[in-house]
């Protein structure tokens, strides 16, 4: 790591003491395998050289730190993200010294616990707690039958009345190739066994890994946003985050991406809000927001569309107020939306924020 540092350090202030946007992205991706790791020092670290980077960090930069958002939370996703010097093992696992990291229990990672982050109470993320329940079931059953087929007895479940009593019998009728070929297969039944359940051990510390690792991120863009709220370029963590609270499986997650979209709604009011040059780039991500609205998904991630949204519509309002007829439009065409197509999914608290914005912004 000292040497990583280092060779970062030759390479930015080569010509003076400015930093180069090569170096920025360099560092970027050094602080990513601090919060990576388990270690609460490593995590405070990172945060603190984050907060001065974060002045510097321009479009390339910020992509990379929004690319672990759009990561899987399973042992593809583990594999897609770390490459071969960051081992899984070493950044899901936590030692005795780092016991007060907060890190997430596989309860939160399956939506088993209730995230104190959450909405009000508002539900989150999909969970998939009954879809491994019948998994296991499904491939018990399998387990069950394949060693009842290879010892010739009834299987637990099934019914005595149906079973064929001609087809069972003790190991006294068999010799000794017979033995052996039996004792073979149940070796290899059990074997398979085995290998299920590691598997999905391992997909169950991949998803915690993965969850651990999107909560620290989570924690760099809320640094970000308290530092360049007044920024266009955060404007690019709006899409990533609404996607992300309405496809990721923990509570967690969830909650702190809706913090930070929270905090970025709060800082950007009144005159503190980013001057715009282009509307109409504005109005089109002003559209794809309220296309995020229509998806069937949580009261949490309609709450965040619904903040986005009028985050830009301030935006807007503060540069032209004649653009808001234009927003106007785009708020009319995803009402009619609503009525119209039975896809749209959109909740009427996202129109009922929209009217009490209109109600404390009315001319005077």
């Amino acid at each position: 790591m000292l040497d990583e540092l280092q060779d970062w350090h030759e390479k930015s202030f080569h010509k003076g003491n400015q930093i180069d946007q090569h170096g920025t992205e360099v560092l970027i991706q050094i602080i990513l395998s601090f919060v990576a790791k388990p270690s609460q020092l490593f995590r405070q670290l990172a945060q603190q050289v984050f907060s001065v980077l974060a002045s510097h960090i321009e479009h390339e930069g910020l992509h990379a730190i929004v690319k672990v958002l759009e990561t899987k939370e399973n042992l593809s996703g583990q594999t897609e993200i770390f490459d071969e010097g960051n081992e899984p093992s070493e950044v899901g696992s936590q030692s005795i010294e780092d016991a007060d990291v907060e890190e997430v229990t596989m309860k939160d990672v399956d939506g088993m616990e209730s995230s104190s982050s959450s909405l009000d109470g508002e539900d989150e993320g999909p969970e998939e707690v009954e879809e491994s329940d019948e998994g296991a079931d499904e491939e018990l059953a399998a387990f069950d039958l394949k060693l009842s087929q290879a010892l010739r007895t009834r299987p637990p479940n099934a019914d005595v009345d149906t079973t064929d009593d001609t087809q069972t019998f003790s190991d006294e009728d068999m010799d000794d190739e017979q033995m052996e070929a039996l004792d073979s297969h149940i070796a290899t039944i059990f074997r398979e066994k085995k290998k299920t359940v590691n598997r999905k051990t391992q997909n169950k510390d991949a998803k915690e890994t993965i969850v651990n690792f999107k909560c620290r991120v989570l924690e760099l863009l809320e640094l970000f946003v308290k530092k360049r709220h007044k920024d266009l370029l955060t404007f690019d963590i709006l899409l990533p985050l609404l996607i992300l609270i309405r496809t990721t499986t923990s509570s967690m997650v969830s909650g702190k991406a809706c913090g930070v979209m929270r905090e970025y709604s709060r800082l950007c009011k009144g005159k503190e809000v980013p001057p715009i040059k282009k509307k109409q780039a504005v109005l089109e991500l002003l559209k794809e927001v309220h296309s995020e609205a229509m998806l069937e998904s949580s009261k949490a991630h309609a709450s965040a569309c619904s903040q986005a949204s009028l985050l830009l519509v301030k935006v807007l309002g503060a540069d032209d107020r004649e653009s808001l007829w234009k927003v106007v439009k785009v708020y009319a065409h995803t009402q009619g939306s609503m009525l119209t197509d039975p896809k749209c999914k959109v909740k009427n608290t996202f129109f009922t924020d929209w009217q009490n914005w209109c109600s404390t912004a009315r001319a005077g």
